[in-house]
């Protein structure tokens, strides 16, 4: 049998992960959301907005319903917010997580190494945000113009090209504190073993 490819391995893990019921149950904000049969279901929402949708929504929402699905329905952007604001984060999160684990468990230890250690690198700049009330409570104002902005960070493996993980907090958080959390992330992969991090200041 032809051994699957790094990218048949994720997408097929990415599937299976894409239709349990793990991943519905962390999704939802109520137990009733996604229980009825609606023009997009939670399995056909996810795969929209994981399709890195460009330009405007409306137009991409009806060459999803065209295209992809094959069928002659429609679906108003309101409508597709309405459902999207039904979906927690941590659905999203689950996904970058299952995609580490995923290129990890395929390459089973023998992805690249710089002298046996996995290098990894640190990295946080701060993100401007929409100005948005709800956003601005949680992540706060930076500058003189009292701009919406979050403290992000990034924990990345330089030589295999992963992300393994991304955090987006308010402004008051420093990077020290999100390089900690990333190295708690990364003792809890199953694939930790021997690594080298790097930390960029300033």
């Amino acid at each position: 049998m032809k051994e699957q490819t790094v990218f048949e391995f994720l997408t097929e893990s990415s599937r299976k992960l894409l239709y349990s019921i793990e991943l519905l149950i962390c999704a939802r904000r109520r137990n009733e959301d996604f229980t009825r049969n609606r023009t997009m279901p939670f399995t056909d929402l996810m795969l929209f907005m994981i399709n890195l949708v460009r330009g405007s929504t409306q137009v991409q929402l009806n060459r999803f319903f065209e295209n992809i699905k094959e069928v002659e329905m429609k679906m108003k952007q309101q409508s597709f917010s309405e459902a999207r604001s039904k979906i927690q984060w941590e659905a999203c999160r689950m996904f970058l997580d299952n995609s580490v684990e995923s290129y990890y468990e395929y390459h089973k230890g023998n992805y690249d190494t710089f002298e046996g250690y996995r290098l990894l690198a640190v990295d946080g700049s701060k993100q401007q945000l929409p100005s948005d009330g709800v956003l601005r409570e949680i992540y706060g104002t930076y500058g003189r113009g009292d701009a919406v902005t979050g403290q992000g960070s990034t924990l990345y493996d330089v030589i295999n090209n992963i992300i393994i993980d991304a955090r987006l907090e308010p402004i008051s958080t420093d990077e020290r504190t999100l390089a900690l959390e990333h190295i708690e992330i990364l003792c809890s992969l199953a694939s930790f073993n021997r690594e080298l991090i790097l930390v960029r200041h300033g």
